[in-house]
């Protein structure tokens, strides 16, 4: 299959393109020797899972199979790395928690990388939820748990301070999408916030803020390369101390006053 071909695909396109097209593209963007055959294999199945769905329901707007290698893949691939070669072995044991999993990435590309680590996506709307699930059941994922609930109603459940990282990508804005994921996080773990440098500067000193308010240390800054222009900037908060149980607020209240 052409160069062409692996360009042009789109969701008017009768089918997606097969696993073979997505493993070469895979290959060309991430180059590094750091991806067992294996856990390719499961990376292209998923994102050929994805845009088939996506044909039938808008679960994301990057349609073009090489921009959308490089979000639901490569950009989930490249985060892990950075986290894993951050934490020095020394973040606290626990699940990874992706909070508004939406199509699946980052955490699903992240349990494939991860097998012996529990993973929880969290997702509200349930039929997303549900479609989750169906692609943890295709892909034979038996450490992925997905929980159709709002998330701060998980943030005052069962998994409060038990999350080690806990992630979010595009979930809210930065300071609200911290409130919600730092009570997540066990004292000693890390949240992590995708971003771009736009938003960096934009919430950088309110991330600070909120950080400070939840028990987190100051956020650090991480700006990771990617095969496009625009680097991925993975907005990391360690938490030191146990969140005040008042958090996370309502939407309507972390809308109406976000923590800064």
């Amino acid at each position: 299959m052409g160069r062409d071909r692996i360009l042009s695909y789109s969701r008017r396109t009768a089918a997606p393109p097969d696993q073979d097209t997505i493993r070469r593209l895979l290959d060309e963007l991430h180059p590094a020797n750091t991806i067992t055959a294996r856990q390719r294999d499961r990376l292209a199945r998923f994102l050929q899972a994805l845009l088939a769905a996506n044909q039938r329901r808008n679960l994301t707007g990057i349609t073009a199979l090489r921009p959308a290698v490089e979000r639901h893949l490569i950009e989930p691939i490249v985060a892990w790395e950075a986290l894993r070669a951050g934490a020095d072995g020394e973040e606290a044991p626990g699940p990874i928690i992706d909070l508004g999993s939406g199509g699946g990435a980052p955490g699903l590309p992240i349990a494939i990388l991860e097998e012996g680590r529990d993973v929880i996506l969290v997702e509200s709307r349930l039929r997303r939820a549900e479609l989750l699930r169906g692609f943890v059941q295709q892909l034979g994922m038996t450490n992925v748990r997905v929980l159709a609930e709002r998330a701060e109603v998980t943030g005052h459940g069962g998994w409060r301070e038990r999350g080690a990282p806990v992630l979010a990508r595009a979930l809210a804005p930065p300071p609200i999408a911290l409130e919600l994921c730092l009570p997540l996080v066990a004292p000693g773990g890390r949240a992590a916030l995708f971003l771009n440098a736009a938003a960096r500067r934009e919430h950088g000193d309110a991330l600070a803020g909120a950080a400070a308010e939840l028990g987190g240390a100051p956020p650090t800054f991480l700006e990771l390369p990617l095969p496009s222009e625009e680097p991925l900037v993975l907005a990391m908060v360690a938490k030191g101390e146990p969140t005040p149980d008042r958090y996370p607020r309502s939407p309507a209240a972390m809308r109406r006053r976000p923590l800064a």
